[in-house]
Order: C-alpha cells, then sequence, then structure tokens
C-alpha cells in the first residue's frame, strides 16, 4: 500500500485518494478552525491588556457603534424555529401531508417571526437603558 505522501506525490489511483478524503478533510477544518480561535484569543488578550475593550475596537473597525443582543437575537430565532417545527408536527397528519418543504417553511417563517420579535424587544431594551441613564 502506498504511503500518503506518495499519493501525494507520485498520484494515486482514485480508490486510495477517495479513502483519505474523509480522513484529511476533518483534519484540515478542526485545524484551521483552532488556529483562528487561538489567534482571535491572543488578540483580544492583547487588547485586554491595553486596556481596550475588543467589542468596541472591533465594532469600530467596521464603522458601526457596538450594539449587543445578539443572544437575544439568536435565542429568539432559535425559539421561533422550534415552535416553527413544532407546529408543523402537530398539524402535520391534518393539513400539511408528507412533504418536507411545509416543515422548512414553518420552521423559516417563526424563525423570521423570532428574529422581529428580538429586535422589538432590544429597541425596547436600548430605550429603557437610555431613559434610565
Amino acid at each position: 500500500m502506498n504511503t500518503f505522501m506518495n499519493i501525494l506525490l507520485h498520484g494515486g489511483n482514485p480508490e486510495e485518494i477517495a479513502v483519505l478524503i474523509p480522513i484529511v478533510v476533518p483534519l484540515a477544518v478542526f485545524t484551521m478552525i483552532v488556529l483562528v480561535r487561538r489567534y482571535e484569543k491572543e488578540e483580544r488578550l492583547k487588547m485586554i491588556e491595553n486596556g481596550m475593550n475588543p467589542d468596541e475596537f472591533k465594532a469600530a473597525a467596521k464603522g458601526a457603534k457596538y450594539q449587543g443582543g445578539g443572544a437575544l437575537k439568536a435565542g429568539t430565532l432559535l425559539m421561533g424555529g422550534g415552535f416553527g417545527l413544532f407546529l408543523a408536527k402537530m398539524i402535520d397528519p391534518y393539513v400539511l401531508g408528507n412533504d418536507p418543504a411545509h416543515y422548512f417553511g414553518l420552521i423559516l417563517l417563526f424563525g423570521g417571526l423570532g428574529l422581529i420579535a428580538g429586535h422589538y424587544i432590544y429597541r425596547k431594551q436600548v430605550k429603557a437603558d437610555e431613559k434610565g441613564l
């Protein structure tokens, strides 16, 4: 059996390469994610050492004021998607039939409604914070 380097340097038959793909691709993706996270962490730590807020700096670099609420938006998106899936599962025997497109449609519909609800909740919180200051 050819070694990995022989396959890379001299080519190999498609069966050998096909066996290596499910091994090499996840390892490469995992390595890339680990390295990116490591360098982001180092960057954040250096910014904190210099007395900067990393979140505000990154938002300012993009040309926008830092705005939180990401967890709220993600939560309302997931809650809306979950409710859409629940509703699709409940009405499936009566209305939808066996078409999976209805499941995706309801998940996306209620996920979008969840994002809209999250936006209004966040806007209400910002107004309340401005009045409180």
